[in-house]
């Protein structure tokens, strides 16, 4: 017989999303994507792995932070803050839409 064990974990998810997205051009829609990929990549340095589920979506991500549920509100502060720090030269501008959800998980 299998014994299994029900694991309950502090979770919080941050959805973020390109505002937009499907009205640009499929080359601004390229450009937008590849940028908000690098910015995203940049605001998860501070969260190992292990700790972090990512699902990609076309138009944007949501990124769910196991155990410290802080850590996905100082990343999606950090994601915000690189946005906004974005200029013309950047190329188009990079809008988000995002949301946060918190609670527990059982697996």
């Amino acid at each position: 017989m299998v014994e299994t064990t029900d694991q309950s974990f502090a979770t919080c998810t941050v959805f973020a999303e390109i505002v937009d997205y499907a009205k640009k051009p499929v080359a601004e829609q390229i450009k937008l994507t590849e940028r908000f990929n690098a910015l995203l990549d940049q605001a998860l340095t501070k969260i190992v792995p292990e700790d972090r589920i990512i699902l990609e979506t076309g138009s944007g991500a949501a990124v769910s932070c196991l155990g410290k549920t802080e850590d996905a509100l100082l990343m999606a502060i950090d994601l915000r803050d690189r946005i906004a720090a974005q200029t013309a030269a950047d190329g188009p501008p990079l809008s988000l839409t995002s949301a946060s959800v918190s609670g527990r998980r059982s697996w």
